[in-house]
């Protein structure tokens, strides 16, 4: 059975992946014995998630993370400057995006989501300008979580940018 011509995989030559079909994903996950373990140790191959410079993994790390039982991880992820800005470097603002949407409801998670996504249409075009959307979108926030990324921001942000003094309006 060529599982190409039955359209149940598909080769990308230029990124040198594969994609499978969803009821072959369904079958190989199936004959899994650990699938958290599984997810878990990939994760863990991969080492320091903001020095990775691959699209690929960087657009399903959080998904392997939630796979592997590690959701208070996204949640760090999504709260680290350092992990948004590489993520949006590599990727896109609406890959950014759909990691929130696989997180529970969470105070932090929803300002920083509302801010990306408010910021989306610059950021889409300029992704240098991180640090001063989500300065410029949260720095009103008395969340102890939102004042750690700011302060994650300044202490990690070694590029020129503009810091707003207030906050900015919907």
């Amino acid at each position: 059975l060529d599982l190409a011509e039955a359209s149940l995989l598909k080769f990308h030559g230029s990124d040198k992946s594969i994609t499978l079909h969803n009821v072959i994903q369904k079958y190989l996950g199936e004959q899994l014995d650990d699938v958290k373990s599984v997810h878990s140790s990939f994760i863990k191959s991969l080492g320091d998630p903001t020095k990775i410079n691959d699209e690929f993994t960087l657009r399903w790390y959080a998904y392997h993370l939630k796979e592997a039982g590690e959701g208070e991880k996204i949640k760090e992820l999504l709260l680290d400057y350092n992990w948004l800005k590489n993520k949006l470097k590599y990727t896109n603002v609406y890959e950014v995006l759909r990691d929130f949407d696989i997180t529970l409801e969470d105070d932090a998670l929803n300002q920083v989501k509302k801010a990306i996504r408010l910021s989306a249409h610059v950021l889409s075009k300029t992704k240098t300008l991180l640090p001063t959307q989500l300065w410029g979108w949260l720095i009103g926030s008395e969340n102890v979580e939102i004042q750690r990324l700011l302060n994650n921001i300044t202490d990690n942000e070694h590029d020129v940018w503009l810091r707003p003094v207030r906050q900015f309006k919907e």
